[in-house]
């Protein structure tokens, strides 16, 4: 089996298992738009649960993995005692750091609020309803932060599953505590908060009880034998680079924040929908390529690693063509068909419609920069995603703005999805500088077919949606089967076109993407 085919098929384990659990996501925004809409109180929930996740991505995912993941695997080549004094190490760490800021956050709430949400006042009923949401949702940093690690030990000995499994626990959570508030008519959405809560806890106790069944116990503790002043340096690089990144969400909170009540609602229902093809392919595929970067560095395999890069560039390629093609000329039709329900009005659709046009046409840099960034660390080079990451934070501050006086969210949409190829173009120039990733002469026409072969599939797709006033008089039965039938068919035809202009290359492409999607897994 070459790298490529055994990165493909562990790719494709966790694409189906996220694949479930982006539908329970999708389920349960739709859930929320029909019982919650874009409500004051829905707002308080968000902004109370964006900044755990906001602060995962530093501790928990995205930095902590970049760092962690690629120093596990020169521990575990030294022997199973040397991995275990190093894991449990860094678990006591964790305990101590993320013990301590929950501490606080959860004491004087209000702080954080109001640096994040500087435009909601404090006489403002979302204010008081976010710093008691904030109190019960805060430790769920701590929790996933332990997850990550337990997570990073299962992917070092290929097992994929159970942390893919994970995200799904809370998904039914919060899928059954939104049925409980709309069937009892709850005012009050504080078992969400609860919700989030009891999630981290039970991922948690699921992850540790599979690295027991396959490790032994880990005990967070400190051991002197482990140098962790490596790890501490790589963590740190990585966690300013991450930080970078969350700079942008955090400045798009803060004008959020001073837009009309329900603007962040709206951005986050086009958001979720944009997450939803990157959780099956880019997150999964950058979840797989980190661990087997970092393998092959450690290994020296360096031919064999430009050789996989490329692949599974020219893979995320026409994946994203197919996508951002379908998002785009399917925005009305998914946003009315999932969001025009209960508390929704067709005000509300057309706003989330609006925004996902513009956010589809960032997501080829979103899903490259995925891969891009785990080859930058498992290379430790960490310094160039910092400088690059910083450049695209201006960028995207320069834009807002500029744009937001004008366009409201639909700003924060637009500087987002430019400082996002800002930032992959300049990382993939530094890869090609450092002779990483390459591309061959028949690549750029070959590139060149797959966007002809997405344009034929957009002026198809443009034809078959009709007019907004068809959407909104369907019935909700009508709209889900005349999507699945549109979906279908940009798919198709897609396929169709690159197997007449390209048939020398249909049958890989073919392959790779049915085995992506678990057709051909175990073949």
């Amino acid at each position: 089996m070459t790298n490529f085919s055994g990165f493909i098929q562990k790719a494709s384990q966790i694409s189906g298992l996220t694949l479930i659990s982006r539908i329970l996501g999708l389920v349960r925004d739709i859930i929320w738009a029909s019982v919650f809409g874009p409500s004051m109180q829905f707002e308080a929930f968000l902004i109370a649960f964006k900044i755990p996740n906001m602060m995962r991505r530093l501790f928990a995912e995205g930095a902590f993995s970049q760092a962690f993941v690629p120093i596990l695997s020169q521990q575990a080549a030294k022997g199973h005692e040397s991995e275990t004094h190093f894991v449990e190490t860094v678990l006591a760490l964790m305990v101590i750091v993320l013990g301590c800021l929950t501490v606080i956050v959860c004491w004087q709430p209000q702080w954080i609020i109001s640096v994040l949400t500087p435009g909601i006042g404090i006489d403002d009923p979302r204010f008081v309803q976010a710093c008691d949401y904030l109190t019960i949702t805060f430790p769920l940093l701590g929790l996933i932060a332990l997850s990550g690690v337990l997570s990073a030990v299962l992917n070092q000995r290929d097992c994929y599953s159970i942390p893919a499994c994970s995200p799904i626990i809370m998904n039914l959570l919060f899928i059954c505590s939104a049925a409980w508030i709309s069937y009892h008519s709850l005012q009050s959405i504080t078992i969400m908060a609860w919700a989030v809560l009891s999630a981290g806890i039970i991922q948690y106790a699921v992850l540790y009880a599979y690295c027991v069944r396959l490790s032994g116990w880990y005990v967070p503790r400190i051991h002197m034998s482990v140098n962790v002043s490596h790890f501490v340096r790589v963590y740190g690089a990585a966690m300013f680079g991450a930080s970078i990144a969350q700079i942008n969400v955090f400045m798009d909170t803060i004008f959020m924040s001073y837009l009309p009540p329900g603007s962040l609602s709206l951005l986050y229902f086009a958001d979720r929908i944009i997450y939803f093809p990157m959780g099956i392919f880019a997150v999964s595929i950058s979840t797989v390529s980190l661990t087997r970067f970092s393998k092959m560095v450690s290994r020296s395999a360096f031919d064999s690693l430009k050789s996989t890069t490329n692949s599974i560039l020219g893979l995320l390629f026409l994946l994203s063509i197919v996508l951002t093609v379908g998002l785009y000329t399917l925005a009305l039709p998914l946003s009315v068909t999932f969001f025009y329900h209960g508390k929704f009005q067709p005000a509300d659709v057309i706003n989330v419609f609006r925004c996902l046009e513009v956010l589809s046409l960032g997501l080829p840099a979103m899903m490259a920069v995925k891969v891009l960034t785990s080859l930058f660390y498992a290379y430790g080079q960490t310094r160039i995603p910092v400088i690059i990451g910083m450049l695209s934070v201006l960028v995207n501050l320069c834009l807002n703005c500029l744009l937001i006086p004008h366009y409201q969210h639909i700003g924060l949409a637009i500087a987002l999805a430019v400082s996002s190829w800002f930032q992959c173009c300049l990382q993939l120039f530094f890869a090609r500088k450092f002779d990483w990733v390459s591309f061959s002469n028949h690549a750029y026409p070959y590139c060149l077919l797959g966007l002809i072969a997405g344009l034929v599939e957009y002026t198809l797709l443009k034809w078959l949606v009709g007019d907004t006033e068809l959407w909104f008089s369907l019935s909700s039965g009508s709209r889900v089967v005349t999507l699945l039938c549109l979906v279908a068919t940009g798919l198709m035809v897609f396929l169709m076109t690159l197997s007449v202009i390209i048939p020398f290359k249909y049958q890989s492409l073919s392959r790779h993407w049915f085995i992506l999607t678990g057709e051909l897994e175990g073949h």
